[in-house]
């Protein structure tokens, strides 16, 4: 069981880290501009920018789910928005992964 631990810690590895061993632009974006919930553990890695008509989506759930999925850590997807909108799209995870991210999100924070 330990070989598939070290495995998964070097593919998240290869997968958040650049060369120079900082981490990736695109995981350091996801991981800042994510809510998260720790009551409920929950993170909504959807959100919108902008106004009126110049309206965009940013969506990081790839970036989270791959990171969670690499680790080896099980998560599940729900909306709890009443009427189903994207902004209420959220990943439940579990203590352990939560941690992990909050972890990363610590370290993206003293990196900027």
């Amino acid at each position: 069981m330990t070989t598939k631990i070290i495995n998964y810690r070097k593919k998240t590895q290869e997968f958040a880290l650049t060369k120079k061993g900082t981490l990736n632009r695109n995981i350091k974006n996801a991981v800042l501009s994510i809510l998260i919930n720790p009551k409920k553990r929950r993170i909504y890695p959807k959100h919108y920018t902008g106004s009126g008509r110049y309206v965009n989506l940013k969506d990081y759930s790839f970036y989270i789910t791959e990171l969670l999925t690499l680790q080896g850590y099980k998560f599940t997807w729900g909306n709890d928005a009443p009427r189903g909108g994207k902004n209420g799209d959220y990943i439940q995870v579990s203590k352990a992964g939560l941690d992990f991210i909050l972890s990363i999100r610590e370290t993206a924070m003293k990196n900027i």
